[in-house]
């Protein structure tokens, strides 16, 4: 409680020769703070300890910091009663279970009825992130995931695979073009031509109920609602898009690479 450091404010658990060498079994981290990442409990990569029956709240600076590595990830084993939660960064934001990189965390244990995990995704991925970690022991079948896990980011949320029985971090909407245009990011289109956006749910379902649309153009393409015409301005052939709609009140944004073509 009420401790500070660089990285780990309450703990900081290195790499450990033996598994499973460092037990946290019980009690709280609460009140600590780390100036980098960390705050509640930083694990590090290859470091794999036994996480049951705690609670890490109200630290700043992240509540558990993941870190990545070469070879392999912090792979910490949950069980029993596990609470991450109102832990933030330096600004207040949520921010509970950590991804430091683009790894499974394949050590999920028993977790019971009451545990409460927050999880971020890694800064540089962008969603739909595909399993962010995946059930080892598994969750004991009467206990639904939904009741421990939920996503710290507003517009984001957890889903279940029951394919691969993972979680994924995904955004609640997804910005695409109708027609076939686009790879990704990239659109390629012929000038003077139009192309019309439309926004799907996680699950896959299209949303008619977007409160607006609003579309940037990087070269006064003309803009209508969810449809722009593109032409080359200037000498530029390529065009910048930022499209964004509202949903729930929530505004979700996805930049888009236009290459303008003669034909």
């Amino acid at each position: 409680k009420n401790n500070s450091a660089l990285k780990g404010g309450g703990v900081y658990a290195t790499n450990s020769i033996s598994p499973y060498s460092i037990q946290l079994l019980g009690g709280s981290i609460t009140g600590n703070t780390a100036s980098d990442e960390g705050g509640g409990l930083y694990i590090g990569a290859s470091c794999m300890p036994t996480i049951s029956n705690i609670s890490i709240t109200n630290n700043i600076g992240d509540g558990v910091y993941l870190e990545s590595g070469s070879n392999y990830g912090a792979q910490p084993y949950f069980k029993g009663k596990v609470i991450i939660n109102d832990n933030t960064d330096s600004t207040g934001k949520p921010k509970n279970l950590v991804f430091g990189g683009e790894f499974s965390l394949n050590n999920i244990g028993n977790l019971v009825n009451g545990s409460k995990i927050g999880i971020t995704k890694p800064s540089d991925v962008e969603a739909p992130y595909n399993a962010p970690f995946a059930f080892a022991g598994g969750i004991s079948e009467d206990i639904p995931w939904e009741t421990i896990f939920f996503s710290d980011e507003e517009g984001y949320e957890i889903t279940h695979s029951s394919s691969t029985n993972s979680l994924n971090v995904v955004k609640i909407i997804t910005i695409m073009p109708y027609t076939n245009y686009s790879y990704g990011d990239a659109i390629t289109v012929r000038k003077d031509y139009d192309i019309e956006f439309m926004a799907f749910l996680s699950d896959g379902t299209e949303v008619t109920d977007l409160s607006k649309w609003s579309i940037t153009a990087q070269n006064e393409s003309k803009v209508t609602d969810n449809k722009v015409e593109f032409y080359a301005c200037k000498s530029n052939s390529t065009e910048i898009l930022n499209v964004t709609c509202t949903y729930g009140g929530v505004d979700y944004t996805h930049v888009f690479k236009v290459s303008l073509v003669t034909s």
